[in-house]
């Protein structure tokens, strides 16, 4: 069996705290947008945590993709 491909440095290390204030962005094709959120829990680089957008107060899930930043996944298939 071929070995597993290195993990990614640092996937331990927490970059979004609960209650945090997040970047959120959002990329729909050529759209992009941008909004401030407040993360609902913890969490590492690629993990899928909940966000509440700070003026709509909704509540969306979103990969963490850096220091204090998320990326909410926009549903598309085929």
């Amino acid at each position: 069996p071929a070995p597993a491909p290195p993990a990614p440095a640092a996937t331990d290390e927490v970059l979004v705290k609960a209650r945090q204030r997040v970047a959120m962005t959002v990329q729909a094709g050529a759209l992009r947008v941008a909004a401030v959120g407040e993360a609902q829990q913890d969490g590492k680089l690629g993990q899928t945590i909940s966000v509440q957008n700070v003026d709509s107060k909704k509540v969306v899930l979103a990969r963490v993709s850096g220091p204090a930043a998320v990326r909410v996944e926009v549903g598309g298939g085929p």
